[in-house]
């Protein structure tokens, strides 16, 4: 009994493991890393050698660093770039100066002394959130305390009670995680939230001369950097409303939603093989069945995902109804059946 039961858990978490769509979550740093790349709002450290973006998101990132990244979430770099600022700092490396001071104009960031700006000193989690929280109208000494910044940023949803005191590594990782949610976060005594106060079209940084056809050419160049369905709909800036026919960029996102879809519905296939195999090793066992009948919801329901053929014209359709599919809590429902079978192993 326990080496069938023992069997069983192997073979289910191998089967399950090459579910990606429902189980395997894609790295999150990565993911909203690469969500934000695509808006214009994060860059990365250069490029590797088949020329996508290196990210470089297991580094701590330094003063200048996130200040540049919190310009760019803003979707201020070009702003910052056009205009001459002046602070008091003397220590500023030239290509920070103006992200730094836009920055510093605006009371997003302070110096460490009356002249210095230190900008190569690295970055904790609590002074990047102060960072942002600043920029979603919060004030330090007042609303928060910058040393335990956490306190406020978990109340409001931009982070999820992983950061504390005890943190002792922020990564650049940890800092597009906290951008990409912040987008979704309302400004302070407003119901608008971050991404509908960013400018109505792609941030000039990013932007070329290049028509939507060659953009969706370069979509398709890198659609290996696609990263999940999570990525797609953070390029709807979480809000159908956002997304408008006047609005420069909307050809650009929608064609990236469709690419999104398309290789998720490939994801759903592989998905799918793998449930019904795992059905096939429930077999008739009694033990097996509640399993057997959850995994049967699962390809039941993912399977009409596979109906649609996705267009610009109904990917906004689809990606409501794709995310109604996994509302639910069959997943932690499976996850709980997995755990009483290895309680049953080890008895």
């Amino acid at each position: 009994m326990k080496k069938r039961i023992l069997s069983c858990i192997l073979a289910f978490a191998l089967a399950l493991s090459l579910a990606p769509t429902a189980f395997a979550a894609a790295d999150e740093a990565t993911e909203a890393a690469q969500a934000l790349y695509e808006l214009g709002l994060f860059q990365g450290v250069g490029k590797d050698a088949s020329g996508k973006p290196n990210f470089d998101l297991n580094r701590t990132p330094s003063r200048n660093e996130v200040v540049t990244m919190l310009v760019r979430l803003l979707g201020k770099a070009e702003e910052a770039k056009g205009t001459t600022w002046s602070t008091p700092f003397t220590d500023v490396a030239d290509w920070a100066k103006p992200f730094v001071g836009y920055a510093y104009t605006k009371g997003l960031t302070a110096g460490t002394s009356a002249t210095t700006y230190s900008g190569n000193d690295t970055v904790t989690a609590s002074q990047y959130l102060t960072f942002v929280l600043r920029a979603l109208g919060y004030t330090n000494g007042t609303d928060f305390q910058w040393d335990n910044a956490w306190e406020l940023s978990d109340k409001i949803g931009l982070t999820d009670g992983r950061y504390s005191a005890s943190t002792t590594n922020f990564t650049r990782g940890d800092a597009a995680i906290i951008s990409k949610q912040a987008l979704s976060i309302k400004l302070k005594d407003s119901s608008m939230t971050l991404a509908e106060a960013l400018p109505a079209s792609a941030p000039a940084e990013t932007k070329t001369t290049s028509t939507n056809d060659t953009k969706i050419a370069i979509l398709e160049a890198n659609k290996s950097g696609i990263q999940s369905l999570q990525a797609g709909l953070s390029l709807c800036l979480n809000s159908l409303n956002y997304l408008s026919d006047s609005n420069e960029s909307y050809a650009y996102q929608i064609a990236y939603l469709v690419k999104t879809f398309q290789y998720d519905q490939e994801y759903i296939r592989k998905a799918i093989g793998n449930w019904n195999t795992a059905i096939t090793l429930c077999g008739d066992y009694s033990d097996t069945q509640l399993m057997k009948q959850y995994l049967q919801q699962l390809v039941s329901r993912f399977s009409q995902a596979l109906s649609y053929t996705i267009t610009p014209d109904n990917v906004l359709e689809y990606m409501k109804f794709r995310t109604a599919l996994t509302t639910d809590d069959i997943e932690a429902k499976i996850e709980n059946v997995m755990d009483s079978w290895v309680i049953d192993a080890i008895n």
